[in-house]
């Protein structure tokens, strides 16, 4: 009966401790979400950016006498693969859901699972930063990387 009495104020606060938790986290992910939402508009810049560069760079390589269609063909491919950052924002969606739906779990211990979907956003992030090498763009996933781990801070707070 004592233990009874000195452990319900325990679980009381760890209960006010995970609600305040969950709290905390739907809005880092909420925050995640606009980053997201505006690197998505971002996305058509980059691919006039890289247009414009792929024009600068073929037309350097009519002067330069590198005009093969090997070489032509080596550039294309570069921009193509460079220019889309759609996977990653697909992935990116698609982490979010998951960590939404993981935070949303009751007596089950989460943390080692949102730790893994936060290892997998912060390399979708970054992927989508090397890529893009587009500096709104850039400082946007410098601003998920930190709220990221921001999350990943409290997630040692769970069990």
């Amino acid at each position: 009966e004592k233990i009874e009495e000195l452990l319900i104020p325990f679980i009381k606060m760890r209960e006010t401790e995970g609600e305040n938790l969950k709290k905390y986290f739907i809005e880092k992910i909420n925050v995640l979400e606009d980053i997201l939402k505006k690197i998505k508009v971002l996305k058509e810049k980059v691919v006039e950016n890289y247009q414009i560069k792929l024009l600068e760079r073929l037309n350097s390589m009519k002067e330069d006498l590198e005009f093969t269609q090997e070489n032509i063909l080596k550039e294309i491919l570069i921009f193509t693969d460079r220019a889309d950052i759609s996977e990653e924002i697909s992935r990116l969606e698609s982490h979010i859901l998951h960590l939404k739906s993981e935070i949303e779990v009751e007596n089950e211990a989460i943390g080692k699972k949102i730790d893994f979907i936060l290892q997998e956003m912060f390399r979708e992030f970054n992927t989508t930063g090397v890529k893009c090498n587009f500096y709104e763009i850039s400082k946007l996933v410098i601003e998920a990387k930190n709220e990221l781990e921001k999350i990943r801070e409290q997630v040692m707070n769970i069990e």
